[in-house]
């Protein structure tokens, strides 16, 4: 697929992705976990819910909808992510 955005970052970071962003001290992903489950929360999903996820990555916010009983879609631009 051609795009005019560079896939190799996504690639390249999606090993390590998960362990970066739960560390972070500061900016941009301090909070990552209490942001993700905010979003979860503010949506009032519900098991049996529908959720499309675009721009999956690893799966993290797609794993706390899937935890509740949402049925889940995703797709990610980064075949590793």
């Amino acid at each position: 697929m051609s795009s005019r955005y560079p896939v190799e970052p996504f690639e390249r970071q999606a090993a390590t992705y998960d362990r970066s962003v739960f560390s972070a001290v500061g900016f941009p992903h301090a909070g990552y976990g209490e942001i993700l489950d905010e979003t979860v929360r503010r949506s009032n999903a519900r098991s049996g819910m529908d959720i499309l996820d675009l721009g999956v990555g690893t799966g993290n916010l797609a794993q706390r909808f899937a935890d509740i009983g949402c049925n889940l879609w995703g797709i990610d631009y980064s075949s590793n992510m």
